[in-house]
């Protein structure tokens, strides 16, 4: 690689090809247009998935950002395209809680084991309108090539009359980047 004398403000410092372009900026942030990352969200909302201790598997049915289309939006399941280190975020906004639906748990099922990330007594924590968002971010997760990643959510207690809100202003939504 040939590396030009001066680089000006604004200018950016690669190398790479299509797809995959890497940068460096004056600043010192490095940039990668093929980085492994999607977020993918609910477009309406989905009723009586869980209550009981059903346990749900949300599938986000609208990717915004999928690169490397890693996230499929038929089945709910991140796929690892590289060996590394990735972390995962989201919110799940409950609605139609009811005073015996209890313990609410978030989890991630991946590949090399399985781990809760969030848990609480959501008759508790709903608010007057029966609702409660939980924002959840995971640990930084090391995952091989082909390991995958989904969500289970479950609610104790009641009946399964809880749902997942998907319509704004109040979404639900999943997203993971791939740390390196």
């Amino acid at each position: 690689m040939t590396v030009a004398n001066a680089i000006g403000s604004g200018q950016t410092l690669g190398t790479g090809s299509s797809p995959t372009f890497v940068g460096l900026t004056l600043s010192g942030t490095v940039t990668n247009s093929g980085q492994p990352m999607f977020s993918a969200r609910y477009t309406s909302n989905v009723t009586n998935v869980t209550g009981n201790a059903v346990v749900y598997t949300p599938i986000f049915d609208t990717a915004d950002i999928n690169v490397g289309t890693c996230y499929n939006t038929s089945t709910g399941v991140f796929t690892a395209p590289n060996t590394a280190n990735y972390l995962f975020s989201g919110c799940i906004y409950l609605n139609s809680l009811g005073a015996a639906n209890t313990v609410f748990t978030i989890k991630f099922i991946t590949t090399p084991r399985n781990f809760i990330v969030f848990s609480c007594n959501a008759a508790n924590t709903r608010d007057a309108n029966n609702n409660i968002a939980i924002p959840y971010i995971s640990p930084i997760i090391p995952l091989s090539s082909t390991n995958t990643v989904s969500l289970n959510i479950e609610v104790d207690g009641g009946t399964q009359i809880v749902g997942i809100k998907g319509t704004a202003p109040q979404i639900s939504y999943f997203s993971g980047i791939l740390l390196g």
